[in-house]
């Protein structure tokens, strides 16, 4: 049986304020202090990201050589592109 008396008003009062201020302020401010430590090396020094185009096409096929074609156009270095086409069960 629970004890009526442990489960005073001020206990939880205190516990309706802490958790939030825990969740919202101790949490970020927890991370920020690990990000602030620790030592980020980047994966890719380039000066572009890789560029992922993905092209979804539903019986695109009058139209899908000229967006490949603009595609391929970019500027933008081709080792660094990657088209993706994606046909949804188009019928012809």
């Amino acid at each position: 049986m629970v004890n009526r008396d442990d489960c005073d008003a001020d206990s939880l009062l205190d516990n309706l304020w802490v958790n939030p201020l825990e969740a919202y302020l101790g949490y970020p401010c927890l991370l920020a202090m690990i990000a602030w430590f620790r030592d980020r090396k980047l994966l890719n020094q380039s000066g572009e990201p890789t560029l992922s185009v993905i092209i979804a096409a539903f019986n695109e096929q009058k139209h899908i050589g000229q967006k490949l074609a603009n595609t391929l156009a970019m500027d933008y270095p081709q080792e660094k592109l990657e088209v993706i086409v994606a046909s949804d069960c188009s019928t012809r």
